[in-house]
Formats: structure tokens, sequence, C-alpha cells
């Protein structure tokens, strides 16, 4: 009887001799193979090591043709990182990116003018050629959009709010942009300019009123008769006019610029600021030119 031909001895190589992941958490597979495709694939035992403790690794050896899948863990050391996988004796260089850290600025947004408007966030990536480098912005709010869902790197975002149908009550919502939550306030809707005269009397008021404008110059009439009152014409916390404390005897007329971020004005009214009881007054807040 003729004795079979013994098999050869195998030859085993490794799919890859280097792999360069980006600075997240990742895993990738190795193959493992053996040739001539008739040798002893039972004699082709091979074992897997690691010089790194950021590098993890499994199965930690095999027999003939397999896999092997090396684990990334994140690098939060801010630089490139360097270290190696053995396989079958064969080593398999690794040079991992640093991950990045993102800034988000500012993390708080507004008042927003209840006539709407809008804002920019700016996000900065570090370290230098960092990665992955991609970052998302999204609303958590109707009333919000963002001008981009999507960057990479360094960028900036631009946030918008819709008018505030509200007049009684400003409103709150956040944004999410690059894993920062972003909180954004506005006022409530403030009745539009030249869309009425206002009375009153004996009681302190305020009233707010929509310019349309950040800048321009408007016409504030008013009248307190006989009896003297006295009215502060305020914008962004500062009074650009001030009645003193006045009897008019008939409407005056008094133009006012402003100039800001706000475009809204608002007017307080003391009445009987002489003393006295029984008074009253009107004003009038024409819209800009």
């Amino acid at each position: 009887m003729k004795k079979a031909n013994a098999k050869t001895s195998c030859t085993i190589s490794i799919s890859t001799t280097s792999l360069s992941p980006t600075g997240g958490a990742g895993s990738s597979t190795l193959t493992v193979s053996t040739a001539p495709p008739d040798c002893d694939t039972q004699t082709a035992t091979w074992s897997v090591s690691s010089n790194s403790s950021f590098i993890t690794f499994s199965p930690s050896s095999g027999t003939g043709p397999g896999t092997v899948t090396v684990t990334i863990a994140a690098n939060a050391t801010g630089a490139t990182r360097s270290g190696a996988v053995t396989i079958a004796g064969q080593t398999v260089n690794v040079s991992q990116t640093p991950s990045c850290n993102f800034v988000v600025s500012p993390t708080t947004l507004g008042p927003a003018p209840g006539i709407g408007g809008f804002g920019t966030v700016t996000i900065t990536a570090s370290p230098s050629g960092c990665s992955p480098s991609t970052w998302t912005a999204t609303s958590n709010a109707s009333f919000l959009t963002v001008s981009s869902a999507s960057g990479s790197g360094s960028g900036t975002v631009t946030v918008t709010a819709s008018a505030n149908p509200s007049t009684a009550a400003g409103r709150t919502g956040t944004l999410t942009i690059a894993g920062t939550t972003i909180t954004v306030t506005q006022t409530a809707s403030a009745p539009p300019c030249n869309t009425q005269t206002v009375a009153g009397g004996d009681s302190p008021e305020s009233h707010t009123y929509e310019l349309g404008k950040k800048s321009g110059t408007f016409v504030f009439s008013y009248e307190t008769y006989s009896q003297q009152d006295r009215m502060f014409v305020v914008y962004e916390g500062r009074t650009l006019f001030d009645t003193t404390c006045i009897g008019t005897n008939g409407t005056r007329n008094q133009t006012i610029p402003y100039s800001g971020n706000s475009t809204q004005v608002t007017i307080n009214i003391t009445p009987n600021c002489a003393g006295g009881f029984g008074t009253s007054w009107t004003f009038t807040v024409a819209c800009p030119q």
C-alpha cells in the first residue's frame, strides 16, 4: 500500500500591517490567512499580543485561518499616540490621532426680541488634527431653527427665533450643538408702534412697544393736561427722554433717536408726581423713520 504524501507546513500572513484609527473608540477586524492552499492548517497555530494598554484584542490565539478583532480605546491624550499588536509574530503598527474636544460659546443666547431675531454660536475644535471632528446642531424647540445641522472642525451656527405670538409671556428653548446644551430666551411680543393711543389716570403704568428696528428716530407724543404727571421713555435700561413733572395743557411731540440691540421701547408713567389725584394722561409712540 502506497503511503500518502505529508502536507507542507503553512505560512501565516495578516491582512494589514498598519492601522490608523481616529481619536474615538473603535475596532477593526484583521484576517489571518494561511498558504499554500494544501498546507497543514492544523499545525498553523498563532497567538496575539499588544504592547499598549489602549489596544486590546480577541481572540488571543488560534489555529489555521481566522480573524482577530483589534479594539482601540478613545484617545483623550491630546496628541497622536502609537502602539502595536503582534499576530503570529507579525507586527501591526497602530497610529491614533487624538479625539476632538469641542468648546461651544456662548451657552446662553438672548433674550431675543419678541418680533424674532437671531444670534451666533461658535464651535472651536481642538487639538489641531483631531478626529473625528464632525459635530451636529439640533433644535429642541419649535420656535428655534439652526442654519447648519452639521459641520466639521471649528465653525459657527446661526440660531433664529421666530416671532413670539404671546404678548403676555416670554419663552425659553434649548439647542444641542456639538454635544453642548444652549439655552435661548425670548421676550414676549409687544404691541407695534402707531397702533394705539394709551390713556390712563391715577395708577402708575408701564407699556412696552415694538419699534421693528434696532435704530432710528421715533416721535413720542404725550399730554398730561392740567394735573402734573411724569413719563419716562426707556430703551435698553436707559432713559432716552424724561417729560419731567409737568402739566402740558395740550399735546407735545418729542423726536427721540435711539440705537442698540433691542427693537422695543418702554414708557413708564408716574401720575400725580406733584401730589393730588384725579389726573389723566395720554401718549402715542410713532414708528421710527
